[in-house]
């Protein structure tokens, strides 16, 4: 498979004076993440194709993916380094995920789940390295075998509480995102399908983690 990533432009949110989403204000704001590959054809149509040959898979890919935000996410935390880094293990932080009105329609019967998952763009993040040495770690790791915010697609994903949903806002609870962040999709947690328990943890050993809920502590409180 040859072929490389890279974010390409990030979205720019107007906003009221209470810095909420405006839809009239961010028509047209998109995120791409752009790819490039032998054989390409601009002008086909936006699907990807997979063709065996020689027993080698070939990935064909239209040169640009492109999503609109649907919303965007509003917290207290204005700043990757005093952000929980994990946020189930901030229950008490809180924050608000604003939708476009015209996606409304879209959250009928959301309240009936106590959590959801939360899909958006890392629209801070920068570049990105193939290997590095995630926080509070000592030994570097692959990125796709790590959740950092640098990635060759700034997409991440977080499951938080469900608290209550009030016309297009969304409140919810055990947050670990930037305020403004762009959110590209909700999608309901369901149990019965969403946990493993037989999931292995790799190479996060429990003394990384209680390094990870310690951390996360001290900046969920504010300390």
């Amino acid at each position: 498979m040859r072929g490389n990533s890279r974010v390409g432009s990030i979205p720019t949110f107007g906003t009221t004076n209470r810095g909420f989403y405006n839809a009239e204000l961010c028509k047209g704001s998109t995120v791409d993440f752009e790819s490039s590959s032998p054989g390409s054809n601009p002008g086909s149509a936006a699907f990807q194709q997979y063709h065996f040959s020689n027993e080698e898979l070939l990935l064909e890919k239209h040169e640009t993916v492109q999503y609109n935000p649907i919303g965007v996410f509003h917290s207290r935390f204005t700043e990757p380094e005093t952000t929980p880094v994990q946020g189930t293990f901030a229950p008490q932080t809180t924050g608000e995920v604003e939708i476009d009105e015209k996606y409304l329609e879209g959250l009928k019967d959301l309240d009936a789940f106590t959590h959801v998952i939360l899909i958006y763009h890392f629209h801070r993040a920068q570049g990105y390295d193939l290997v590095s040495q995630p926080m509070l770690e000592d030994d570097p790791h692959g990125v796709f075998a790590m959740r950092v915010n640098r990635r060759p697609n700034a997409i991440g994903f977080s499951v938080v509480k469900l608290e209550q949903i009030e016309g297009n806002i969304l409140y919810v609870s055990g947050v670990d995102i930037l305020n403004g962040t762009p959110v590209l999709d909700i999608k309901p947690f369901v149990a019965m399908m969403d946990n493993r328990p037989d999931a292995s943890n790799g190479w996060v050993k429990p003394p990384h983690m209680q390094d990870i809920k310690n951390e996360t502590s001290k900046r969920a409180s504010g300390d």
